[in-house]
């Protein structure tokens, strides 16, 4: 039964999720010592490691890896929530509603430095990749703008496929995932990976910051070091939230991509002609749809949100 458990164990752990958790995980204990070692001073806590023989180190080994391994599945069961905070989805709509008034002046402000600068530039290549950076960031209408940046990154890629082919992107995408090749599973997930180390990253600094510095501060009286511990905290972690929108970038890209290339799969699966046209293939996406969300057909679907 071990060897059963630990073949299991041994069949998650693999390179994805040493990067997307076990990783945040260890930054997490690691910087959990660091603190208590602030708080007991670094000689007691190196004469305490010292003083141990080399078994009972052996288990202290052990039991720092297994609590890191704990950590990492932690995360990964509430990847879900995480990831709807970053996006605003979990905000308070009061918090919601002022943050995404936020991101519209941003993406007025956005727009109208890039209209500058296309100015410089011929005036329809200009035009053009100032709106093909806009479009990669912000959603095309307002109304489908989100409280966060990294949301409104995400939203883009799932506006992608209803601008182009009529599909509601949030409705197809867990159709189409299973039918993608293995080649390209992999590319997706060589994307979501870091994207998600990034996010716990962030919320593993963020904790660290707020948990330890007032811990350092009140129990340990070190404000000095509690002040290191807060600012560094807040400044990693919003370096990795940037690094987090730049790497939701790169899956919205895959993700547009997967649409390109394999939207047809799901038309074979149905056992359903693929259309020879363009247009004819834009209304049989509209019908099934408006057929799986229950709609009349002739009402077209709105703009979705992410």
């Amino acid at each position: 039964m071990l060897a059963s458990a630990l073949t299991t164990l041994s069949d998650r752990l693999n390179s994805k999720f040493l990067i997307a958790y076990w990783l945040p995980a260890f930054v997490g204990v690691l910087g959990s010592f660091g603190i208590l070692a602030g708080l007991v001073g670094p000689s007691r806590m190196e004469a305490w490691v010292f003083d141990l023989d080399s078994v009972e180190q052996t288990l202290v080994v052990l039991i720092v890896v297994l609590a890191i391994s704990i950590l990492a599945f932690v995360l990964r069961a509430v990847s879900r929530p995480i990831i709807e905070v970053f996006t605003g989805i979990a905000l308070p709509r009061g918090l919601a509603n002022w943050s995404t008034k936020g991101q519209m002046r941003a993406k007025l402000r956005e727009s109208q430095a890039l209209g500058a600068k296309a100015g410089a530039l011929a005036a329809d290549s200009g035009v053009e990749q100032v709106d093909a950076r806009l479009n990669r960031v912000y959603p095309l209408h307002d109304s489908a703008t989100q409280p966060t940046l990294f949301g409104n990154v995400l939203a883009t890629a799932a506006e992608y496929p209803r601008l182009v082919y009529t599909m509601n992107g949030l409705l197809w995408w867990p159709r189409l995932v299973p039918l993608v090749p293995g080649s390209f599973q992999d590319l997706l997930s060589g994307a979501q990976a870091p994207m998600m180390a990034l996010l716990n990253l962030c919320v593993v600094f963020t904790t660290l910051a707020l948990g330890g510095a007032p811990t350092l501060a009140l129990v340990g009286g070190h404000w000095a070091a509690a002040i290191v511990v807060l600012v560094g905290g807040l400044l990693l972690a919003r370096l990795c939230y940037h690094a987090a929108v730049s790497q939701a970038a790169e899956l919205g890209s895959v993700i547009r991509v997967g649409f390109d290339l394999y939207r047809h799969e799901i038309l074979r699966q149905m056992d359903l002609e693929v259309p020879q046209d363009f247009e004819t293939e834009r209304a049989l996406w509209h019908r099934l749809t408006a057929q799986l969300l229950g709609l009349p057909l002739e009402d077209r679907p709105e703009s979705e949100s992410s």
